[in-house]
């Protein structure tokens, strides 16, 4: 199919909604069991899809303007499961924190990956190394 070329020609410019959306219209041009075949090509779920569908003719509710996901839609911080996360991750750092605590910037030798591991390792915390990443730069 031409289009699935097109599609991953374009398909790093697109966000979230425009990605479904055109995947939706790709797969109602297709006819019947094009849903499955452009997921299978795309590596996408077909249920991002259908909901691209859904969109399209206006069966679900729509982000506002200027928005990607609805309010609230995306991923929860760690903080909001696991309030206790920012007391852990001092914990971990304090032993190889460096600087001078009169002055607000200091600095640890233990990179964010390590920190992650010992959080799940030690305080059974299912945290990611990006979502580690995050963490540090809020504290």
């Amino acid at each position: 199919m031409a289009q699935i070329e097109l599609y991953e020609s374009m398909q790093d410019s697109l966000d979230e909604v425009a990605n479904r959306r055109m995947l939706a219209l790709m797969a109602e041009s297709g006819g019947r069991g094009a849903q499955h075949y452009i997921a299978q090509r795309t590596h996408t779920d077909p249920k991002t899809i259908e909901r691209g569908r859904k969109e399209l003719h206006q069966e679900m509710e729509l982000p506002e303007p200027g928005r990607v996901r609805l309010e609230g839609s995306g991923r929860k911080s760690i903080a909001s499961h696991h309030p206790e996360v920012f007391d852990c991750i001092h914990q971990i750092v304090d032993d190889h924190t460096y600087g001078n605590p009169m002055k607000p910037l200091s600095w640890t030798t233990l990179s964010t990956e390590k920190i992650a591991q010992i959080l799940e390792e030690e305080f059974g915390l299912p945290v990611i190394n990006i979502i580690g990443k995050a963490q540090l730069y809020l504290m």
